[in-house]
């Protein structure tokens, strides 16, 4: 959306833990000069929650209309692209990363709007890291966000 000065009335926040994936978000992002864009380096499990001021000088949440949650993962869906990914591969691995995922996702939902939508992701292929968040999420929520 534009407003009268022909600004975009919104902003994009990328998100990465990893400080230099965020250096590289940067540069390929700065070729399109977005003045809308913020890069920031949080953990997203406790991504912090954003105030401004609103008219009445009291502080209000900044909740999002849209959020994605590229979530790390083992990556087995990516095999083909990286030969060796395979062989590395192994049902831990997707174990150990469930819980992250979970809590960045649950984050997301914190930081939404009602109304809003999340998109989860991951580049694997297996069902720990895919279905089962996507069922831990629903039960979690209890009827107070919907799969579409």
């Amino acid at each position: 959306n534009t407003n009268n000065t022909n600004l975009p009335s919104g902003f994009i926040i990328a998100n990465d833990i990893e400080t230099e994936r965020c250096y590289v978000l940067v540069k390929r992002l700065s070729e399109y000069n977005c003045a809308n864009l913020i890069v920031t380096n949080h953990n997203a499990t406790s991504f912090p929650l954003i105030h401004y001021k609103n008219g009445n000088n009291q502080l209000q949440p900044i909740l999002f209309d849209r959020i994605l949650c590229d979530v790390p993962c083992s990556g087995d869906g990516i095999t083909r692209k990286v030969g060796n990914k395979k062989s590395l591969w192994n049902p831990k691995q997707s174990l150990s990363l469930h819980n992250t995922q979970i809590q960045i996702t649950w984050r997301g939902l914190e930081l939404l709007k009602i109304g809003g939508r999340l998109i989860y992701s991951t580049c694997s292929m297996n069902p720990i890291e895919n279905e089962a968040v996507i069922c831990e999420i629903l039960r979690l929520a209890a009827g107070t966000v919907t799969l579409i």
